[in-house]
């Protein structure tokens, strides 16, 4: 992902940069990669933030806060049903009943943002 992120820079250069681009990532095994670019190791204590590039911002959520991303949504989102199938967090799932983290992203959180509660969110954010 980094990769294809430094080869394709060039194509998010715009003049002015006003506003910062914040990512935020998990605190979990999925951010490794990202860490290791940024030099964060796991016996490191986790900054606010770290400076990317230009006005790119990586902010990985304290584990006091819980280790996943899903774990700031409240239950009702993350009990939205796609297509009958509930929602499960995990690398491994039974796709007849569940769906992953990219339908979630997609079906439940993109597609019903202006319902959901990101109340918890802002502790990150503080």
């Amino acid at each position: 992902m980094i990769e294809i992120y430094e080869q394709n820079i060039s194509i998010f250069k715009e003049a002015g940069k006003h506003y910062p681009v914040v990512i935020i990532l998990d605190n979990d095994d999925g951010a490794k990669e990202i860490k290791k670019k940024l030099k964060v190791k796991n016996s490191d204590k986790i900054k606010p933030f770290y400076h990317f590039v230009e006005n790119l911002y990586i902010l990985i959520i304290p584990e006091i806060k819980g280790k996943a991303i899903e774990d700031l949504f409240d239950s009702k989102t993350l009990d939205t049903k796609v297509d009958g199938k509930i929602f499960n967090r995990e690398k491994e799932i039974d796709t007849k009943r569940e769906y992953g983290k990219i339908v979630f992203a997609e079906k439940v959180v993109k597609a019903n943002q202006q319902n959901i509660d990101f109340d918890r969110f802002k502790e990150v954010f503080e």
